[in-house]
């Protein structure tokens, strides 16, 4: 299926980019990359994420899908991979914004009014209030200007060398400051995903997860003191993945044989998203490997500090280690990470170190139980049912996100945008 979801995904970003898009020069950017008959089209699409997100879909959707509809749930497969593609540019606007000393980012304070105000907008567009997204977003304009779209991400390097090579396209620095198309399309396209579930069973569970993820991620910028019980919620909540599974099980499964409203009455089936969700988040900011490990075995991948002055110092040599890419990646960074949470509000270089060994430890476990947790609850969604592909799409789903987080992020294989 994967050709096909590859297909139907790039059909649906050049549908997207000419009615969700505002003009400018990220839309002739995207509009170049997104031509398969241009050398580069398969470089833009790693570099925005679309083929990690293929490889995504194409993994979920494997013997589930009959060949007779195959292109028709591509095309639905499409749709979040669109809203998606978009929401990796407004996602990368949170880097920097949780580093130990963020009074060393003049440009921080910027950036979290922006995403505060995206935030809002997101929830306006999607509790239908009517307003398009360029009227909400539109007092955000010129401080989005004062942004570079590519400083703001991982692929930023090649998405340069590609904006310099569009023939006769606008200069790489225009594309680079036209970051507000790009915020604007992120929220027509999540309204446009939310309303594609529209009448059917799980469109609430969507809609209300949606809403869910922009709130969490307000919360991780508005508070600075959170429990690690209330951190395991924003950071479940704010990875994304209850609504991606909502609609991953809504078009593989629900459309073909409708679920019992039983299983979402009764929050079976939201417990399930949510226990997977803990354990994506978990798995993106500590990585498979440290999760699995012994507390002693964790202890002896945190590199000693030695005689670091700083905390950034301090856990920038604690963090030296392979096993630790993922930690290492959100404190260069500086983004939001659960076991990092502690470690950049303590007191002093020591007092880091071992709140970080302390929340790895405290974050394994939970690991451990909600894996045991969603295992016994997709056993018996599946007994219930009569049908296993719910629990296989969450279980794919999960193996994907242990997958992918094995690999060091600066490698194509170990981040969506990569």
């Amino acid at each position: 299926m994967g050709p096909t979801l590859r297909a139907a995904v790039v059909d649906a970003l050049r549908h997207s980019v000419r009615h969700h898009l505002p003009p400018g020069p990220l839309r002739r950017y995207f509009r170049w990359g997104l031509d398969p008959a241009q050398p580069a089209h398969p470089d833009f699409l790693r570099a925005t994420g679309v083929t990690q997100l293929v490889n995504l879909y194409a993994g979920l959707a494997d013997g589930l899908v009959e060949d007779a509809v195959a292109e028709k749930v591509s095309a639905r497969l499409a749709r979040i991979a669109v809203y998606q593609t978009y929401e990796i540019i407004s996602d990368n606007l949170e880097f920097g914004l949780f580093h130990p000393a963020p009074e060393t980012d003049r440009g921080a304070p910027a950036r979290r009014q922006l995403v505060r105000s995206f935030n809002a907008a997101m929830d306006v567009r999607l509790r239908g209030a009517g307003r398009k997204a360029e009227v909400l977003l539109g007092p955000e304009r010129r401080r989005a200007a004062r942004l570079s779209v590519f400083d703001q991400s991982l692929t930023g390097r090649a998405h340069r060398a590609l904006a310099a090579s569009v023939p006769g396209g606008p200069p790489a620095e225009a594309v680079e400051r036209d970051l507000w198309p790009a915020l604007v399309a992120n929220i027509e396209a999540c309204a446009d995903t939310a309303a594609g579930l529209d009448g059917t069973v799980l469109a609430p569970l969507l809609r209300d997860g949606l809403l869910e993820r922009y709130r969490a991620v307000t919360r991780t910028l508005s508070r600075r003191h959170l429990s690690r019980v209330e951190l395991a919620a924003v950071g479940a909540h704010s990875a994304l993945v209850v609504p991606t599974l909502t609609y991953c099980v809504a078009v593989l499964v629900d459309d073909h044989r409708p679920l019992p409203g039983a299983v979402l009455a009764d929050g079976t089936l939201a417990e399930a998203f949510y226990d997977a969700a803990l354990l994506a988040r978990l798995l993106n900011d500590a990585g498979p490997a440290v999760l699995a490990m012994t507390r002693d075995e964790r202890r002896a991948a945190l590199a000693t500090a030695g005689d670091a002055r700083s905390i950034p110092a301090a856990l920038g040599a604690a963090l030296a280690g392979p096993a630790v890419t993922r930690l290492a990646k959100d404190l260069r960074h500086g983004e939001f990470n659960v076991c990092l949470y502690a470690a950049r509000r303590a007191v002093g270089p020591a007092e880091a170190v071992a709140a970080l060994e302390a929340d790895l430890h405290y974050f394994a476990r939970l690991y451990e139980l909600h894996a045991e947790r969603l295992a016994e609850g997709l056993a018996a969604l599946t007994d219930r049912l009569g049908d296993p592909r719910p629990a296989a799409v969450v279980k794919r789903f999960v193996a994907f996100q242990a997958a992918l987080y094995a690999n060091a992020y600066t490698a194509p294989a170990g981040e969506y945008a990569a």
